[in-house]
Order: C-alpha cells, then structure tokens, then sequence
C-alpha cells in the first residue's frame, strides 16, 4: 500500500505544480489585460479631446504689446490655418486609429498564444492521467493473458500427444492381432505375388517402350528418305519444267520469227501484184495475159504455202493473226487483229489488237464482253484484261502468260 501511494501523492505534486504554473500565467495576462485597458482609456481621452475640439488657452504673456486689451478684438478667418487644422486633426486620428489596430493585433497575438499554452497543459493532463497502479494492472493483464495462451498451448499439445500414443497403441494391437492369427503371413505373401506381377509387368512395358522407339526411329528415318526422294522428284520435275518453259520460249520466238516473215512475204506479194498489174496495162496483151497469169499462179501458190503455215503455227501456239491494218493516218505502226485459243479444248478464245509502234513498243487492247467471255475474264492476267503497252522484247512473256493461263492452269 505504501508504494501504490508514492506514486499518488508524486502525481498530486506534479499536479498541483501544473494547477500553480496556469494561475500565475492567468494573473500575467490579466495585468497585461489592465496594462492594455489604461492604455486604451488614455487612447480614447485624446480621442474625445480632439473630437471636441478645444480652444487652447493662450497665455497672457503672448499678447503683444501693440495690442490694446480695452478695445474689442476683431476676429478675422485664414482658411490656410484651417485646413492646416483639419489635416493635422486628420492625421492624428490617423494615427490614433493605426496605434488601435496594432493594439488589436497584438491583443489577438496573445490570446492565440494563450490558446496555444492551455492546448498544451490539456495534452500534458491527458498524458499525465495514466497512474502507475494503472500500468501496473495493464502489466499483469498483459502477462495473465500470455500465461493463459501458453496454458492453452501446452493443453493441446498434450491432447496431441495423448491421441498419436493412443492410435499407436490401437495399431499395435490390430498388429498383434493379426499376427496371432496368421494374416500377417498371408498378406506378405498376398504382397509378394504382387510384387512379381509389377516386376513383370514393367518389362512387358519397358520391351514395348523399346520397340515403339526402334519403329518410331525406322518410321522417322523412312519420312526422311521419303521427304529427300519427294525433293528430289520436284526438283527434277521443276528443272523439267524450266527446260519445258526455255523450250517453249525458244519456240515462240522461232515462231513469231515465221510469223515476221511470212507477213513481210505477204505484203511484198501484194505489193509484187500490183506493180505487175500497173505494169502490164502498158505492155503488149499477149506478153501480159502471159507473164501475168504465170505471176497470179506463183503468187497464189504462194499465198496458199503462207496461209498452211499460219494455220499450222495457229493449231500448235494456239495464236491466229487474223488481218493487219498499216495505220496511215497516225502513223504508229501496223494493226494486227488477233485471237488466241487454248490448244487443249478447254473453249476459251481471246480476241485483243497488237500495234507495233515505231518505238519498238507494242499497244495490248482487248476485246472482251463482260456477259460473252466472262470465263475467259476469270483466267484471264489482270494486266491483259484492259489496255497496256509494252516493249517489244516483252512479247514472248505476254504470250507466256497467256499460254499459262489458258493451257496449264486449273479453272
């Protein structure tokens, strides 16, 4: 009990210090409180002075001698001193009013610091309210409540122990038992069949995991050389292809050579007949009706030789120049009209123009009905379905592409 009240009575001391500390601090405010309000009365003395405006006493001494005190005195108006007046009147109420709102100010200074004192006291009072009986109680709660936790601790790990011990000693006894009976014996040989069972089971698995490894190997190694022999079969049925495609270009050109020719023949013919006619309309009629005639025969013969051999490069390239127009009013070159079929009957024909310019260039404008020849629209090349011009050299790809389309592609 002697302990418990030390520490009761300290408390009351350091109380009765705090209690001390904010009456003096309350005493120093309000005779600074007084201090303010004298020297607020004096403000408002000089204040109600000035306002009324008192006439000050002149002194008898300050009157001149000039002046004679018998006769009346004579009151004249400056309206220099006046404003002079007004304005110094002006400027101490000024001041009287500045003087206030720092008085004000520093007023409102103080109380906030006053403010700021008792927060502080309130909060050292709070602090302070905890007494050592009450942390002594908070201390033995603390430790009666771990205790209590250990306590409960212990109880189930004993419970714990207490029921493993327990189903040990229920095993041990279904053990016994079973050995007393001759189960035992049975069930070690019940797991030694089974053992032999698993044994022979996991080599019946490991030999048919090795044989699907040997066929996967033999399936693997026969995709191999099925893959080389594929590559090598399309390798060579490219390179087939290539010599096919060379072989096929070195023909168009042959034939498109034939072709030159065989017009140029044509034209030199014609140009033959009708210089042979001009000429023999002034010659003797027996001499002509001879030489013209054996002429006419030569260049019918001809003409028909030329025609065969069009027809037969027409059934192999499938291409048929069908008639050839010199541009004489533009001078661009010949207009050929022509039509190319597929050579495997497949009845597709596409009827287009070629003029060959003198700029060694060639002008493609086809003839096409979007309802007539819409299947030869669909495996037509898009750049040969509307007009393009190109060089020259370009005519054997032109036909190339035609031939592709419409020989060896699938509609």
């Amino acid at each position: 009990m002697k302990k418990k009240n030390k520490p009761n009575a300290r408390h009351k001391e350091q109380e009765e210090e705090l209690i001390q500390q904010s009456e003096e601090e309350n005493s120093a405010s309000k005779t600074k409180t007084s201090i303010q309000n004298s020297n607020n009365l004096d403000l408002t003395q000089k204040v109600a002075r000035l306002l009324s405006q008192e006439p000050l006493s002149i002194p008898t001494n300050t009157i001149p001698p000039s002046i004679n005190l018998n006769q009346p005195a004579l009151t004249t108006f400056d309206p220099s001193d006046f404003n002079q007046r007004i304005n110094s009147l002006i400027k101490e109420k000024v001041g009287i009013f500045g003087e206030k709102i720092k008085l004000y100010q520093n007023q409102i200074g103080q109380l906030r610091k006053e403010i700021e004192t008792k927060d502080q006291l309130l909060d050292e009072i709070k602090k302070i309210r905890q007494t050592d009986a009450e942390e002594l109680l908070e201390k033995y709660k603390q430790i009666a409540e771990t205790r209590y936790a250990g306590l409960l601790k212990l109880q189930k790990i004993q419970e714990d122990a207490l029921n493993e011990s327990r189903d040990k000693v229920i095993e041990l006894s279904a053990k016994l038992s079973r050995v007393y009976s001759g189960e035992e014996e049975r069930d070690r040989i019940r797991l030694e069949e089974e053992k032999q069972l698993l044994i022979q089971s996991n080599q019946q698995l490991k030999a048919a995991h090795d044989a699907q490894r040997k066929r996967r190997k033999e399936a693997e190694r026969m995709a191999q050389q099925a893959a080389t022999l594929a590559q090598e079969n399309v390798q060579d049925q490219l390179n087939e292809a290539n010599d096919e495609v060379k072989t096929l270009k070195k023909m168009l050109a042959t034939e498109t050579e034939n072709s030159k020719s065989m017009i140029n023949q044509i034209n030199q013919l014609r140009s033959n007949a009708s210089s042979s006619s001009a000429t023999n309309h002034h010659s003797n009629h027996n001499n002509g009706n001879s030489n013209n005639s054996s002429n006419q025969l030569s260049n019918e013969k001809v003409i028909e030789d030329l025609k065969n051999r069009l027809s037969i490069i027409g059934d192999f390239t499938g291409l048929e120049i069908l008639s050839s127009t010199p541009d004489l009013a533009k001078r661009k070159g010949t207009i050929y009209e022509c039509i190319f079929a597929d050579i495997v009957d497949r009845g597709f024909a596409l009827h287009f123009k070629i003029q060959v310019h003198p700029d060694e260039t060639c002008s493609y404008t086809p003839a096409l009905d979007p309802e007539r020849d819409l299947a030869t629209i669909k495996i037509t090349p898009d750049f040969l379905r509307q007009f393009v011009r190109f060089p020259t050299k370009a005519c054997a790809h032109v036909y190339w592409k035609l031939f592709q389309a419409f020989n060896l592609q699938d509609t």
